[in-house]
């Protein structure tokens, strides 16, 4: 093989190895890309949809059950509802505590009176329609053994689905999954600037809930504006908004590819004032605004946000 052959073959296998590892979310359609990674919050345990119960007990009596809630987003409408539930008896289930509304951090702090614990076996917080059926059920403690009656006097929600005797749990994608986005004008098209990214092995989300991203501006953890880009996607574009229906087993499983799309004209806001693209569990029909629970990050690169402004 001649030596520009073989230059001319290096190179081709150097750029097919760069195409590889980086897998390009976006078309160059004029101006620099700028590119980033979109990752796991590092604080997102902590964010999520969940709780604690305890239980207050004199022998084997309980008198009362505290159940302490996070990582919820207040709804447009109504509030969450704590049901009890009694897994020994199909469909037997008894709203205990409702219109529960979550304070500015996401918290709710309630009371679940004996009465409502003495018959029954597990606690499930639940939203969307006031009767256990209809209502999205995404967390679940069961506090008492149905089988032997003992009683778990403490404890820590389960976030899925509750669907006995196949409910399913949520699993927080490690830190291993990620991916990739990149913000770049498109000059031809009058200077729009478009923001467009992936992110790889994406769990369900967990019922009622959906995948959501947002343009952020951060400011030392403080939100000082925020522009909604819709649920994420699939590769054709279509919201993946009904995904979290998913087959039996004990944890939900996984979109294998999801996608972020958004320009500075939907949005209808200018995109260069944000920071930081945010993904995030939106419970359906929360009030406008973004979640607690961040589960993904992308941070917007310095050479984007300090370009000279034409």
């Amino acid at each position: 093989m001649s030596r520009p052959a073989a230059l001319r073959t290096a190179l081709a296998a150097t750029l097919a190895l760069a195409a590889c590892e980086t897998d390009t979310p976006y078309q160059l359609v004029g101006g620099p890309v700028y590119d980033f990674r979109i990752v796991v919050e590092g604080t997102a345990a902590g964010l999520l949809p969940g709780g604690t119960v305890q239980l207050f007990t004199r022998a084997t009596t309980i008198d009362s059950a505290r159940i302490a809630l996070r990582g919820l987003a207040r709804l447009a409408s109504g509030g969450y509802t704590v049901f009890a539930v009694d897994e020994r008896a199909a469909a037997s289930a008894t709203p205990a505590l409702t219109g529960l509304a979550p304070d500015s951090l996401g918290r709710i702090t309630a009371t679940v009176p004996g009465a409502a614990l003495a018959t029954t076996t597990t606690l499930v917080v639940g939203f969307g329609a006031a009767d256990f059926a209809g209502a999205h059920k995404p967390l679940y403690f069961q506090f008492r053994n149905p089988t032997t009656g003992a009683l778990v006097p403490t404890g820590s929600l389960t976030l899925g689905r509750f669907d006995p005797p196949a409910s399913t749990r949520f699993v927080l994608p490690p830190a291993t999954r990620w991916g990739r986005a990149g913000l770049w004008i498109d000059r031809p098209a009058r200077g729009d600037i478009w923001l467009r990214g992936y992110i790889l092995h994406v769990p369900l989300a967990p019922n009622g809930f959906l995948w959501h991203a947002w343009a952020v501006q951060d400011s030392l953890g403080i939100l000082k504006s925020v522009a909604p880009i819709g649920p994420i996607a699939d590769s054709l574009g279509n919201p993946l908004e009904n995904h979290e229906t998913a087959p039996a087993g004990t944890d939900l499983p996984e979109l294998p590819k999801v996608f972020i799309d958004a320009t500075r004209s939907r949005l209808g806001v200018p995109l260069e004032r944000f920071t930081h693209l945010h993904v995030t569990l939106q419970p359906r029909g929360a009030a406008p605004g973004p979640s607690p629970a961040v589960v993904y990050r992308g941070t917007f690169p310095q050479q984007f946000l300090l370009r000279p402004k034409p």
